[in-house]
């Protein structure tokens, strides 16, 4: 007996063999718009992977770039825009030399240099060939380089920064400062200098001085820990401080976010160790808050 499936191929005109199930494949029209789009797809993805990349590679700004502070160095990129009879408009890079060489006028130092000075040192060279004409001059693209972190942080060793970048944006490269680790007495030697750094005055005050920019080269040391006292009571940030040599009991109450509304703050009472391991108590009045502090004292507000 004949199976039905195959007699009806038969009425239809089709070979049996067609009746068997095979995956089908689209048109040739539905296959080009299947490609195409796929082809389409591919290429979206591929742009939005290299915006990515391109975004990711432009560093963070914390503000507009002050032409009075940032310092030039070696592969900052320029923009330099000349507008008189003839208009002209130059792409410049700082060479590793430290000088920007300018098509038919030579070259101009900029390494060390402000951005503020490099444009009238700038103004100055191009005025000897050229008259009549405005010059506009911008930082494109920051450079980047390496700088050294060292010292108490979790991964030492060369990182990389960028000219509008600070201190803590290295160290957190580094992996961070260790537990045992001075927050406060940090060290950035750049060439002959030696600046401090101080992570907690920056972020409880916003002290910039304590977290400078970094430049080329740059050299961070993290020491361990050094001496600690305590603040307890009605001020804004009681806990438990590094202090520096040499500061006293109204800088504690300052880093602690001074005295609340509810505070005695003619006076406070200071816990201390003496030199026999005895424990020693005293009220100290606010015209002595400039005494310096020991390490371990507990000073308590109330």
């Amino acid at each position: 007996m004949i199976p039905v499936i195959v007699l009806l191929a038969l009425l239809i005109g089709v070979s049996p063999r067609w009746v068997e199930s095979r995956p089908l494949s689209p048109m040739p029209e539905q296959q080009s718009r299947v490609t195409q789009e796929t082809e389409t797809k591919s290429d979206v993805e591929e742009k939005s992977s290299i915006t990515e990349k391109v975004t990711y590679a432009l560093p963070l700004l914390e503000g507009v770039i002050d032409p009075e502070e940032y310092i030039l160095g070696p592969y900052d990129r320029l923009v330099l825009n000349l507008h008189g009879p003839e208009p002209r408009s130059f792409s410049l890079t700082v060479l590793p030399e430290g000088d920007v060489f300018i098509p038919g006028v030579g070259t101009v130092r900029a390494d060390g240099r402000t951005l503020a000075q490099f444009r009238l040192d700038l103004s100055a060279r191009i005025g000897e060939f050229f008259k009549n004409i405005e010059l506009f001059c911008y930082l494109e693209v920051p450079r980047t380089f390496r700088v050294f972190v060292t010292g108490d942080v979790n991964n030492p060793g060369a990182v990389e920064a960028s000219a509008v970048e600070r201190v803590s944006d290295a160290i957190a490269r580094a992996g961070g400062i260790k537990g045992g680790g001075s927050q406060r007495c940090l060290t950035l030697q750049r060439n002959d200098s030696v600046l401090d750094v101080d992570m907690v005055r920056f972020r409880l005050l916003g002290d910039f001085r304590g977290n400078p920019f970094l430049a080329s080269g740059d050299r961070i040391y993290v020491p361990a820990g050094g001496m600690h006292a305590m603040i307890l009571g009605p001020v804004g940030r009681a806990g438990y401080y590094e202090i520096l040599p040499g500061e006293t009991i109204g800088d504690l109450v300052e880093l602690a976010g001074g005295f609340l509304s509810e505070a005695v703050s003619d006076s406070v009472l200071v816990s201390r160790v003496d030199e026999g391991g005895d424990i020693e108590m005293f009220f100290v009045p606010s015209s002595r808050f400039d005494m310096v502090l020991r390490d371990h004292d507990e000073v308590s507000i109330y």
